[in-house]
């Protein structure tokens, strides 16, 4: 995974396990960072490490990338922003017992 600073309130992390040059946008908003996670992690149920699409490029690459970002998701508090989850749109992460998982789940409009 690479990233590629445009602002210090704005960079994009490009990935390529799902799809090779996979954006991933990490905007800092309000003292919080977001993280719009794109095919990476596409819904919450995609958050478990090997929970991934089948038709992913490279999957071990996908699921190398993935624990990089969840690990530094969790460890700077992030908030997680799902394109292609209809009921949870954002969501921090929390570590448990069954590894990194969404802590709570909010609508992207309480973010604003």
């Amino acid at each position: 995974m690479k990233s590629v600073n445009c602002s210090r309130d704005f960079f994009v992390r490009m990935c390529f396990g799902h799809t090779p040059g996979l954006m991933i946008p990490v905007i800092q908003y309000n003292g919080k960072t977001l993280v719009y996670t794109g095919d990476l992690i596409p819904t919450i149920a995609h958050i478990p490490l090997i929970w991934n699409m089948s038709y992913d490029i490279e999957s071990l690459k996908t699921i190398d990338e993935k624990e990089q970002l969840l690990k530094e998701s969790l460890e700077g508090n992030y908030i997680l922003v799902f394109q292609h989850d209809e009921k949870s749109s954002a969501v921090p992460l929390e570590m448990t017992p069954k590894g990194i998982r969404a802590k709570e789940k909010f609508g992207f409009s309480e973010i604003i």
